[in-house]
Formats: C-alpha cells, sequence, structure tokens
C-alpha cells in the first residue's frame, strides 16, 4: 500500500509527538477485530441448532469484523489482509441461506398485512413454501455435525489464531482515519453509480459498503461523538432503506420463478406491481438521505478529526465492549473446537501514557 509521503507522513510525527503510541492502535485493533471473530463463533456454538436470532447475530459480527479489518489494512501486509477478508466473507456466506429465508418471510408477512388487494392464499402458499427453504437450511447448518456451522466455527477458530500471529507494523493514528475516509469515498461513489444504474447489483453494492461505513463510525464515534453521531444515525436509517429494497429485489425474483406453482401467470404482474410500489419508495427515500449523508467530500468529512490523541483509548474501550463476556466457551455440542483467549489488552492498554 503506497502514501503520499509529503502531505501524510507528517501526521504520524504529530502523532508521537503528543503521545499516542501507533502500536497502542493496532494493538486495540487487532483485539477488536478477535473480540469480534470470537463473539461470532459464540453465537453458533450457542445452542446445538443455531437460532435464526444466532445466524443473523453472527453475520452481522463478521460484516463488523471485516469493516475493522479495513482500519487495520495499513498495518498488514496485503497477501494478509486479502487472505483475512476472503475468509471472513466466506464464514459468512456460509450461513446466508438460512438468513434469506428467514428474511424473506418477514417480507412476505409484511405484504399480507398491508395488501390486502393481493391473492392471500397465494402469499400464503409462498410463505409456507419459504419456510420450507429455511427449515432445510437450518438443518444443512448442522447436518451429521458436519453441516455449515461447523465448518464455519473451524474457520473462525483457525482465523482468531491466525490473527494472534500476525506481523502487525507500526501503522498509527492518522492512518485509521484515512482508512475511515477511504470507506467514506466508496460508499458515496457506490451510491453514484447505484442511483444512475438503478439495478439490483448496484444497490446492493451501495449498501454493502455502507454497512461497513456504519461499523467503522460505531467504533470511532467517541472521538466526535455529536458530529459521527449525528452521520451514524443518518447512515443506519439508509442501510435499513436500502435492505428493504434488496429484499423486496430478491422476493421479487423468488416470486417470478414460482410462475405457474404458487402463483399463476394471471397473478403475477400484481404481486410485481405491489413489491415494485414498495421497492422504488425505499429507493426515492434512499436517495434524498444519501445526499444528505454524503454531501460533504471524503476530505471534508475527517477534517474535524485530525485530532487523534484520544484514538488508542477509543480504540481500547471498544474492544472491551466487543470482547465476549470471560465465561469459557464450553459448548454442549460434540466436537466444539477448543477453548480460545483474547490478549489481554485491558490491563496493557487501560491507562495508556
Amino acid at each position: 500500500m503506497t502514501h503520499n509521503r509529503s502531505t501524510k507522513a507528517r501526521q504520524p510525527d504529530r502523532e508521537r509527538s503528543r503521545g499516542d503510541s501507533p502500536l497502542e492502535v493496532t494493538e486495540a485493533l487487532r483485539g477488536i477485530l478477535i473480540a469480534q471473530i470470537e463473539t461470532a463463533r459464540r453465537r453458533l456454538l450457542a445452542r446445538r441448532v443455531p437460532s435464526d436470532s444466532s445466524i443473523h447475530a453472527a453475520r452481522k459480527t463478521l460484516k463488523r469484523a471485516r469493516a475493522t479489518l479495513r482500519l487495520l489494512r495499513a498495518a498488514l501486509a496485503d497477501a494478509t489482509y486479502r487472505r483475512a477478508n476472503t475468509t471472513l466473507r466466506d464464514a459468512g456466506a456460509g450461513l446466508r441461506a438460512a438468513r434469506d429465508a428467514k428474511v424473506l418471510l418477514h417480507t412476505v408477512d409484511a405484504l399480507l398485512g398491508s395488501e390486502p388487494h393481493l391473492v392471500q392464499a397465494v402469499l400464503g402458499s409462498l410463505g409456507r413454501m419459504l419456510e420450507r427453504e429455511r427449515v432445510a437450511a437450518s438443518r444443512a447448518l448442522v447436518r451429521d455435525g458436519h453441516g455449515v456451522a461447523w465448518s464455519v466455527i473451524n474457520i473462525l477458530t483457525s482465523l482468531a489464531a491466525d490473527v494472534q500471529r500476525w506481523r502487525v507494523s507500526r501503522a498509527d493514528s492518522a492512518y485509521v482515519v484515512l482508512a475511515l475516509r477511504r470507506t467514506y469515498k466508496k460508499s458515496r461513489k457506490a451510491m453514484a453509480l447505484a442511483t444512475v444504474r438503478r439495478t439490483d447489483a448496484s444497490l446492493h453494492e451501495w449498501r454493502k459498503q455502507l454497512k461497513y461505513f456504519v461499523y467503522q463510525l460505531q467504533l470511532l464515534q467517541p472521538l466526535r461523538p455529536k458530529y459521527l453521531g449525528k452521520r451514524l444515525r443518518m447512515a443506519r436509517h439508509l442501510a435499513g432503506l436500502l435492505g428493504l429494497a434488496h429484499d423486496l429485489a430478491v422476493l421479487r425474483q423468488k416470486i417470478k420463478l414460482q410462475t405457474g406453482r404458487t402463483i399463476t401467470r394471471a397473478e403475477l404482474p400484481a404481486f410485481v406491481a405491489a413489491l415494485d410500489r414498495r421497492r422504488l419508495a425505499a429507493q426515492k427515500k434512499s436517495d434524498a438521505l444519501g445526499r444528505r449523508l454524503f454531501a460533504q467530500t471524503p476530505r471534508r468529512l475527517v477534517h474535524r478529526l485530525d485530532t487523534h490523541s484520544l484514538l488508542a483509548r477509543t480504540l481500547t474501550a471498544a474492544y472491551i465492549a466487543n470482547r465476549p463476556a470471560s465465561s469459557s466457551m464450553r459448548s454442549n455440542a460434540p466436537g466444539a473446537p477448543p477453548r480460545w483467549m483474547c490478549p489481554s489488552l485491558v490491563t496493557r492498554r487501560s491507562n495508556p501514557s
């Protein structure tokens, strides 16, 4: 990774003069990343058959971990970063089928209550089909003790151990802020493409980049609570609108595939029109909110974060908040991976010099 040394290299020197050790920042981010991986793993180990809420929480935590990894990127070799990012992505993808079926069920339930002119019997039939898919996906998670969930658990166990052994360079606070700026810039660019192309893929990419921005804001908000908190609230609302549009697009495709089975060709136009009406309404709101959220240039967004003296303590506090409870990782499920311990950053970093 290259940097413009004429402008960016001066910031680390300014940081060291203020007493904010670069090593504290990278170690805190490493601790947060390990804690998030561990939290996702525990969610899947909580019950012999992971519940819908556990799967949802695990997937969200893995997305948070990918956002944290992006903040740490400047301190890692490029191959190390890419390998970890791919691992986290694949782990989350393994849990997608069960979660997507549940989300579509909620979407159908909302249509049952808000679109009385649609054929309720067809919606009921569609809901039962989605429930069967959800059950099948849930069973695949734990099939014969070798299902998707166990595969993901083993992947996360190995990744957590790898992160502990990483050779992390001394990237300081300035580069963490530059990473936030980069995430904001990518999300802003994705919005510009999505509002022009209007494809499901472009809207999904905007939502994905936005979620990384949301999770990074959550970690860094204490630096400027009011300034970043306002943007965090807007970004969360925007992510919800884009998520609704995505769910409706997926259900629309699912309904089209069911033409001739759960829905007739004569009934299809009314269903598609209802979904498109709700989806376009969500997109219209997201466009307006996106213009407000991304009105600033990336450089302007971070100019008020030029003072980084609190960043190490902010990230250490975030590590403590993300760290799983100190209770053991024992699980009644057979074949659970061995207990893994987080590094004790708290005692080392709670009183930075």
